[in-house]
């Protein structure tokens, strides 16, 4: 795996909770002056982690569909253009 690889997977991963950490906060803490001055951006917050949930499962019924031919991760490939 390259470095541009791994360093896009630690952003999305960050990203991924750092949303879901403060969609949490912001549900369970409503009074909270600084869980008040984010509230507005609650929706966008929760469609990021949605949006984030369907990509992991993209990725899961890709690597789904891959182990189940029998391959592995030697055989993925990036398309050329």
């Amino acid at each position: 795996m390259s470095s541009t690889n791994l360093t896009i997977g630690i952003i999305y991963l960050l990203c991924f909770f750092g949303a879901a950490s403060l969609v949490i906060y912001i549900r369970n803490y409503p009074l909270q002056p600084w869980a008040i001055k984010i509230a507005p951006l609650t929706n966008l917050l929760f469609a990021g982690t949605l949006a984030c949930w369907m990509v992991w499962g993209m990725i899961a019924n890709y690597m789904w569909d891959l182990f189940r031919e029998g391959k592995g991760m030697a055989d993925i490939s990036y398309r050329k253009s």
